[in-house]
């Protein structure tokens, strides 16, 4: 006794689920082709991350070096503001002899 239709359809269904002689390769060379453009991508993300820590690694040296001087700057400023101020007691600047 057969339940059901009468005849099969199973070669049916494979037939449209397994196209293999147009869209199989299709589908598989476009995988591969999107396999490489993103190992291309990757690639040129790791050359970019690279030379980004690079830029980095100098900007914090730039840094460092900029905050070693700040003691020096401004020492320099508090000596330039005594001078002025010394100058001005004796006359010079703000009104004083040199000013025209």
């Amino acid at each position: 006794m057969r339940w059901g239709n009468d005849h099969d359809h199973r070669g049916e269904y494979a037939d449209d689920r397994h196209d293999h002689d147009n869209d199989y390769a299709e589908k598989h060379h476009r995988h591969y082709d999107l396999e490489r453009e993103t190992e291309g991508v990757e690639r040129r993300l790791s050359e970019e991350i690279r030379e980004l820590r690079a830029d980095l690694g100098s900007a914090v040296d730039r840094i460092a070096a900029l905050e070693r001087q700040t003691p020096a700057a401004l020492q320099a400023q508090r000596e330039l503001d005594e001078t002025l101020a010394d100058n001005a007691a004796a006359g010079y600047g703000e009104g004083g002899l040199l000013d025209g």
